[in-house]
């Protein structure tokens, strides 16, 4: 998908100047048709708080959109934030 692509390139900085805003932005659209990457990186955004407030309910949110697409890291730090009491 070329948001996810998109996504990925603002958020580490791959070719572009980082940009968490344009990160998130992709991310979201990628999520948003349905990539599980996408949720996982939306997740990561808020989980890390990258030009957003670190927000682990919010994060917990898209981790649950990527893990019911059977993405594993989403289900790995969807077990996390659950210990953790989010």
């Amino acid at each position: 998908m070329a948001a996810q692509r998109l996504a990925d390139a603002y958020r580490f900085g791959d070719g572009v100047a980082v940009d968490f805003a344009a990160a998130l932005l992709y991310a979201r659209r990628a999520a948003d048709q349905g990539s599980a990457v996408g949720a996982y990186h939306v997740g990561g955004i808020y989980a890390v708080g990258q030009g957003v407030p670190a927000d682990n309910r919010e994060a917990a949110k898209w981790y649950a959109k990527g893990a019911e697409k059977g993405q594993e890291d989403c289900i790995n730090n969807l077990r996390e934030l659950a210990a953790e009491g989010v």
